[in-house]
């Protein structure tokens, strides 16, 4: 499964940080996006992205680049196919 732009944008901030971020960069980054409650809306998100394998849970508040993501970031097929 290919995420979201969205998505994407969070496991960018992923990448900028050494493969990890935490909860209070995360709302820092993309809470201005909504109008009302960016923190849970992000936070919902993230959890997502936990649950999909995008995203692991290293503790609480610290998440770091899941299986997911490693393998849609090294599968050729899928790089030969964006081509």
């Amino acid at each position: 499964m290919k995420p979201t732009p969205y998505q994407s944008k969070i496991l960018a901030l992923a990448v900028e940080n050494g493969g990890q971020f935490t909860a209070a960069q995360s709302c820092e980054r993309f809470a201005g996006d909504y109008y009302h409650n960016g923190e849970k809306y992000v936070g919902e998100a993230v959890r997502r992205m936990v649950a999909s394998g995008f995203l692991r849970r290293v503790k609480r508040g610290v998440y770091a680049i899941g299986n997911q993501a490693a393998k849609e970031a090294t599968n050729p097929a899928q790089t030969k196919m964006e081509l």
